[in-house]
């Protein structure tokens, strides 16, 4: 891989939310962004790959915010200064790591929610990665890898819950181990109980969960 730096026109540049582990960037996001860029700049390169689909010449790899800001910025009155962006050019990259770069980025930005993070690490399973694997590219634990799998195999509402922070990793462990072996009845006065407990600004552990030291890995959702 070799990388460069150079100044390209935005139209040549293909945001693609499907490959961003953040998925769609709501453009009320990058508000206080466009602002910080007005007045300091661009602070830090976006980075890119060769691209040639779409009449683009290039995809972003990292900064979509950044990219979003500058196509806001662009397309305002006054914007003609914001129609080029730095950009660190990512030669000869393979999808996995092009999706390896744009992840490890977002973790360490601290941008993205238990869920993306889980979404993510579900289509790098799905390409053959290892729980091991994973891990180790993203300088995280197995256990780290693990809870964001079980995560996946609760209900969605459950899930969006999780994204909401309402339940610890150590929670999200304990609730899929329910879900599996359990009933759903079972799950959610779980759920009810960590909810009430937090609303009330209380520590408590769940009991009764099924014991799965011996038990596989979760299985990953198709």
């Amino acid at each position: 891989m070799t990388t460069s730096i150079h100044q390209i026109d935005l139209d040549d540049i293909y945001a693609d939310e499907g490959f961003n582990c953040r998925g769609t960037i709501n453009p009320l996001d990058v508000n206080e962004l466009m602002a910080s860029i007005k007045q300091q700049g661009l602070i830090q390169p976006i980075s890119v790959q060769p691209y040639n689909e779409n009449g683009k010449k290039y995809r972003v790899l990292c900064g979509h915010r950044r990219f979003t800001a500058f196509y806001f910025l662009a397309n305002a009155p006054g914007g003609e200064s914001f129609k080029k962006i730095s950009a660190i050019v990512h030669e000869n990259l393979s999808l996995d790591d092009a999706t390896f770069i744009n992840f490890t980025e977002n973790l360490n930005r601290k941008d993205l929610t238990i869920g993306q993070e889980a979404e993510t690490i579900k289509n790098l399973l799905a390409r053959g990665f290892t729980y091991q694997e994973i891990a180790k590219k993203v300088g995280k634990s197995y256990g780290w890898v693990q809870v964001r799998v079980d995560l996946l195999t609760l209900p969605e509402d459950v899930q969006r819950e999780a994204n909401l922070g309402i339940y610890t990793q150590d929670q999200i462990k304990s609730l899929a181990s329910i879900n599996r072996r359990l009933s759903e009845d079972e799950l959610y006065a779980a759920c009810r109980k960590l909810k009430d407990a937090k609303s009330q600004k209380k520590e408590i552990k769940l009991t009764g969960v099924p014991d799965e030291k011996k038990a596989k890995p979760a299985a990953v959702l198709k």
